[in-house]
């Protein structure tokens, strides 16, 4: 399932129940990916997260900031100046339509700036995206292959069966080993 979530996108297979949005399932994939690499300690797909997390993270800012004009613009003051002061627009509820056309105003400029900051951070993640940084199929049966060559797994391996966090375990196990092989190679000379 691991696989069929990071490889193939089926975020579908992380609905267990309800009717989660697509930005949700994306949240808990990328939740799911960043615990892997870090039970796994496996850099190749660090800068393919960090891209998809500092996109996702602008998105939700920017998302946030059309959703208090909308709230300001509506009356609706209480939750949109709850947020605009934890995002970086020092407020308080406006007492007019002056202010609450400055505000706006204010909001729109803070808006001009992040959606400037998200087409930068979009750009990135597409083209970490294109050049296949993403994890693959192949990627992850190059990894099985990989580690049925070390002793010390091969015994143990069973790929049907394993869980992501044994998975994870394995490719510790393995680079230990390579790191072993590597210091008794150098070490002798």
């Amino acid at each position: 399932m691991y696989i069929d979530i990071t490889a193939d996108d089926k975020l579908e297979n992380l609905i267990i129940t309800g009717s989660p949005t697509r930005q949700q399932l994306e949240e808990a994939k990328m939740k799911i990916v960043s615990e892997f690499q870090e039970i796994s300690s496996c850099g190749e797909t660090k800068a393919y997260l960090d891209a998809a997390g500092s996109y996702y993270s602008k998105l939700n800012v920017i998302t946030g900031f059309e959703v208090a004009i909308r709230l300001l613009r509506a009356g609706r003051y209480e939750k949109a100046i709850d947020y605009l002061n934890r995002n970086g627009v020092k407020c308080s509820a406006p007492n007019n339509d002056e202010e609450i056309l400055a505000l706006i105003a204010a909001i729109e400029l803070k808006l001009k700036n992040r959606l400037a900051k998200f087409q930068e951070a979009s750009s990135k993640f597409k083209a970490l995206s294109k050049k296949g940084e993403k994890p693959t199929r192949a990627y992850y049966n190059k990894l099985l292959v990989m580690l049925s060559t070390c002793e010390i797994i091969k015994m143990q391996l069973n790929p049907k069966n394993m869980t992501v966090a044994e998975f994870a375990e394995y490719l510790n196990v393995y680079n230990e080993y390579q790191n072993q092989l590597k210091i008794r190679k150098y070490g002798k000379r």
